[in-house]
């Protein structure tokens, strides 16, 4: 994925999530 990644990355957690990292954050995400 090609990017800023100081602002947007997308990464898998090791369950297969696909997860959205943004900096900042919009807001704070919920504990798993």
């Amino acid at each position: 994925i090609e990017g800023d990644y100081s602002k947007l990355a997308q990464v898998r957690d090791p369950d297969g999530n696909l997860l959205t990292l943004a900096t900042p954050p919009s807001r704070p995400y919920p504990p798993a």
